[in-house]
């Protein structure tokens, strides 16, 4: 059996005509349309709220504060105070807080401390931690003391503050309000006895 095939023939138009360009102040044109069923894109907040979400979960607690003399004995009158806190707790506190699809990082560092020595005269501020008295012989000295001239049981407020810092996944930074940490401790201050040489 015979099939005759007849000519099969197609028109081709022009090519279509290409995209006019932006008018210069032109708003934007909208954005296509997501196909039916696509999920929405997920809308982060703002870096700066992760950032208080990590603040508020920071681990953070003043350094234990101490004197030399030590101040589970006595202090004497006319005699410097050293104050100081332990060094090993004078650092850097981090914490970080995640959503999905962004995170933030805080970091709260100690920057100075101010004493209040309790016995009217005005507060001490040092810019660090202090140290301890060293002990042994020699003229040892401080920047972060207070002489006691009266006798008496005092209460010493000790106030650290914390500079707060953050950064994120987004590459945003920034800084947060100072953290202000107090703490108080009880001392007793006698008077100081003269020594006489036979």
């Amino acid at each position: 059996m015979n099939v005759a095939l007849g000519n099969i023939g197609c028109t081709v138009g022009p090519d279509p005509a290409p995209p006019a360009p932006p008018v210069p102040g032109a708003p934007p044109p909208p954005p296509t349309p997501a196909a039916p069923g696509a999920p929405a894109a997920p809308v982060l907040p703002p870096a700066a709220v992760v950032a208080q979400m990590a603040r508020e979960n920071m681990p953070i607690r003043i350094p234990q504060p101490h004197t030399s003399p030590p101040e589970g004995g006595f202090q004497l009158t006319g005699l410097r105070t050293w104050f100081w806190m332990d060094q090993g707790q004078w650092t850097p506190v981090v914490a970080r807080a995640e959503l999905p699809g962004i995170w933030a990082e805080v970091t709260a560092t100690p920057t100075r401390s101010v004493w209040t020595p309790a016995d009217g005269s005005d507060p001490v501020t040092c810019a660090g931690p202090g140290r301890k008295y060293p002990g042994g012989e020699g003229q040892h000295q401080t920047d972060c003391g207070h002489v006691y001239t009266e006798i008496g049981d005092y209460t010493i407020r000790v106030a650290v503050t914390y500079t707060v810092t953050w950064r994120s996944s987004t590459g945003e930074t920034g800084a947060q309000p100072a953290i202000v940490l107090t703490t108080d401790l009880p001392i007793r201050v006698e008077q100081r006895q003269a020594v006489i040489d036979p």
